[in-house]
């Protein structure tokens, strides 16, 4: 059973913890991270989600992470998913924290509510393909891929590459993770927010999660 704080719409925590799947089920605000892995030639190290994913299945994602337990700070929360999905243990300052954002969707398949607010960091590393070992039940496949490549599969999406349906999300975070590997560091003060319905309604992306 996985335990999550309940947070307000600001990210103000509220005292009350709740089981995950009561989270979804009720629409409440929790707390999520998202880890970007970046190899030295600027690619990002995707994974592909096992058919059995509450949401999303059997798309590909641009970064790893999850939900944040209880008690967890966001930056030990970051680092322990990246161990459990990717199989790499990081130390703190492995982990560069950049920017903070808010979701808020809804799966019309699985008829959960994803209200998130998700602390997103990036892991730079030279380690090859196969140095990762990836979750089984979690991810089905693990590929680098360019930052023009990502960005060429949200402009023309088609079946060779099929990726998770939050084109605005991961436009904005390609766009972050450029300027910081031209040396202009993120505004951490920023918090954009993000729809389900707008990213699916305006980014022309597949549909089949969209309510």
């Amino acid at each position: 059973m996985e335990w999550l704080d309940v947070v307000d719409a600001e990210d103000r925590p509220l005292g009350i913890t709740k089981l995950k799947q009561d989270i979804h089920q009720d629409g409440d605000w929790h707390r999520t991270t998202h880890i970007y892995v970046m190899n030295p030639a600027g690619e990002l190290l995707c994974n592909l989600r096992h058919p059995d994913k509450d949401l999303f299945a059997s798309l590909w994602d641009m970064s790893f992470g999850g939900h944040v337990s209880a008690g967890e700070a966001y930056a030990d929360g970051a680092r322990r998913e990246l161990e459990e999905e990717a199989g790499i243990r990081v130390e703190p300052h492995e982990i560069s924290y950049l920017y903070s954002i808010a979701g808020d969707g809804y799966d019309v398949v699985s008829g959960l509510i994803d209200r998130e607010h998700t602390a997103v960091f990036l892991y730079e590393t030279d380690r090859p393909l196969e140095a990762f070992t990836y979750q089984q039940e979690e991810i089905s496949a693990l590929r680098f891929v360019s930052i023009s490549q990502l960005r060429q599969h949200l402009r023309e999406p088609d079946g060779r590459f099929p990726l998770v349906p939050l084109g605005a999300m991961y436009a904005y975070a390609l766009d972050r993770l450029t300027d910081y590997r031209n040396g202009l560091l993120p505004n951490s003060a920023e918090r954009p927010r993000f729809s389900w319905r707008d990213a699916l309604k305006t980014d022309g992306l597949p549909s089949r999660n969209a309510p």
